[in-house]
């Protein structure tokens, strides 16, 4: 983990930068002798190439890029709209344990393996992403936005999707 003053939504109360090795230990990610988290493993930086010009991939969008969420795991489905022939997907930025975002620039990261399947559906389309968790759907746009009224408003031919499977 790494954090220091300016970073992230708590970096105004940093004084200092500060680099923590969180080791893994008998299936949890040991934060100090009191504090044993649970691995929750998941994807930061997911997403196709973005409309118009190339962005860094932490730059979030319509095409995505860091989501930090821990809803991106195994067992998702996330469909993405597609921009450019072959959606040019990529992801990174591993984490083994992290709260719903990274409120001081880091959750506990980590080297790893993703095995994903990815797909193209034809002649389908959304403006934002959508995201199949095993509980459900979330979505990047209101819930009152069908994914019906979504493919009459945006006319793009393709829809990509990603299934995350370790």
């Amino acid at each position: 983990m790494a954090t220091g003053p300016g970073l992230g939504v708590m970096g105004h109360r940093l004084e200092e930068f500060a680099i923590k090795t969180v080791p893994i230990i008998n299936g949890k990610a040991v934060f100090n002798d009191k504090l044993h988290l649970p691995l929750n493993p998941m994807i930061g930086v997911i997403g196709v190439a973005p409309q118009g010009e190339p962005v860094l991939c932490g730059t979030p969008g319509a095409h995505r890029g860091n989501m930090d969420t821990t809803l991106i795991t195994e067992g998702a489905t996330l469909y993405l709209p597609v921009f450019h022939p072959g959606a040019l997907f990529g992801l990174g930025d591993l984490h083994v344990a992290m709260g719903d975002r990274e409120v001081c620039v880091s959750g506990i990261e980590i080297a790893g393996r993703v095995t994903i399947t990815l797909g193209v559906i034809k002649n389908k389309s959304i403006r934002f992403h959508s995201l199949k968790i095993r509980k459900g759907w979330q979505s990047s746009f209101p819930v009152k936005h069908s994914m019906r009224r979504q493919r009459r408003q945006w006319k793009s031919s393709q829809l990509c999707f990603c299934c995350i499977q370790t």
